[in-house]
């Protein structure tokens, strides 16, 4: 959606409190997942990884980016939803890196953050807000391809 959208650039949050509960979920998750992956506890950190997803994914049916963009007087509250969701993208990113690295990279690459994600250390790589409004995303090919069977 950023790139049909946005012109697949991140929007400037200008609605306040489009985030929902995402900044206070990611903190929580991210202060754990930190904790597992220091005792090498890597099924309970991957646990926290998927409660933001869980959340990000309910996130997205609650706030329902594609019907806002149908709607021109709520383009700001449909950028801000895009910018919340490219930023979890980003955290996840992070997060991902010691597991996947090679999706994880990609993934920050499609994001047009630039520079090596590996490089990026936890807590403040988690923190909230951290994607610069103006970036460049890039399309890139599925991550996660769906396997047919």
């Amino acid at each position: 959606m950023l790139a049909s959208s946005c012109g697949g650039v991140v929007p400037e949050p200008t609605v306040d409190g489009a985030a929902s509960d995402l900044p206070e979920v990611i903190a929580s998750a991210a202060a754990r997942y930190d904790e597992h992956m220091l005792a090498v506890a890597l099924q309970p950190a991957l646990d926290d990884v998927w409660s933001i997803v869980d959340r990000a994914n309910g996130y997205l049916v609650e706030k329902e980016p594609w019907k806002l963009a149908k709607d021109p007087e709520r383009r700001g509250e449909m950028e801000s939803v895009l910018y919340a969701s490219a930023e979890l993208l980003r955290i996840l990113a992070v997060l991902i890196q010691p597991i996947m690295p090679s999706a994880a990279q990609r993934l920050w690459d499609q994001l047009g953050i630039g520079g090596p994600v590996a490089g990026h250390r936890l807590p403040d790589a988690a923190r909230w807000g951290l994607l610069a409004p103006g970036t460049v995303t890039t399309k890139g090919e599925s991550l996660f391809p769906r396997l047919e069977s």
